[in-house]
């Protein structure tokens, strides 16, 4: 896109876009996560709890500060919060899933 290849754009698409390409050709793709991972909580809690326990002093049911995730370059991991409701809804959800509740 960059250099202006639409056809390559285009061509990259139709065969399932860039991470299937990558996979296809065995090459590690940029790509971390594939089209719509972060709408699935499960992905976010898990990569919330992975976080907490390699990078933080947070128990496992307390969501991390923005300004640790950008610190820690998770915009990613920032976005995934956003989308599903901020850091108070899924300090709620840690909280539940930590008691057992069923969410």
């Amino acid at each position: 896109r960059k250099i202006r290849r639409h056809d390559v754009d285009a061509a990259i698409s139709h065969h399932g876009g860039y991470y299937e390409v990558a996979r296809k050709m065995n090459l590690k793709s940029s790509f971390k996560r594939v089209r719509g991972y972060w709408n699935d909580k499960e992905n976010l809690l898990r990569e919330i709890r992975a976080f907490v326990s390699n990078t933080t002093n947070l128990d496992g049911a307390t969501c991390p500060p923005y300004s640790e995730l950008e610190s820690a370059g998770r915009l990613d991991l920032k976005y995934g919060i956003e989308i599903h409701g901020g850091r108070k809804a899924i300090t709620s959800l840690l909280l539940k899933e930590e008691s057992g509740v069923d969410r």
